[in-house]
């Protein structure tokens, strides 16, 4: 004797039988795998010629720049330099003179091919305190003032040099004082 099957149960499920939908999944499993890791493959490729791109166009970009660059770099390192000579030297030597006169050929004329504005502002503060030493010789608390504002374009020198080669130089105690 069987038993009923119990409201709209039609009785034991064969697990075997196979519905139409099924069989076409089936069939398109594989099909659609193909596509997928093509997708895969296709978007990858896009991916790494896009990041070659970018390099190329950075590489570019710094060997176009490279030129300025360099340019920049020599003229930094020329007015640290006089600077440098400016407020170590004795005031009125023919050293401090010559410094003196480079100064003002870097203020107006060269420097101002490379700077940016940081260093531009550095020069400028600089190149007031410089002819107040140059009005009051033996002016110690001028003297002091002007071996700050020195420091400061050296620093703003530095600054630029790291945004303009994309670099951090690594931190520097400021020990010389606002």
């Amino acid at each position: 004797m069987g038993s009923k099957p119990l409201d709209g149960d039609s009785g034991p499920i064969d697990k075997h039988v196979e519905t139409p939908l099924f069989t076409i999944a089936l069939a398109l499993i594989p099909a659609m795998s193909a596509i997928i890791g093509g997708l895969f493959v296709f978007w990858k490729y896009l991916n790494d010629r896009n990041d070659a791109l970018i390099r190329d166009e950075i590489s570019r970009g710094i060997e176009v720049r490279k030129p300025f660059l360099d340019l920049q770099l020599q003229k930094y390192l020329e007015t640290a330099e006089v600077v440098g000579t400016i407020v170590a030297a004795q005031q009125g030597s023919p050293e401090w003179e010559d410094a003196a006169r480079h100064y003002a050929r870097l203020f107006w004329t060269e420097l101002s091919l490379v700077e940016d504005e940081g260093v531009k502002s550095a020069m400028e503060q600089f190149s007031k305190e410089l002819k107040l030493y140059r009005d009051a010789p033996g002016d110690l608390e001028v003297h002091r003032e002007l071996n700050q504002r020195a420091y400061r374009v050296a620093r703003a020198l530095r600054t630029s040099v790291e945004q303009a080669w994309s670099v951090q130089l690594g931190p520097v105690t400021d020990t010389k004082g606002q």
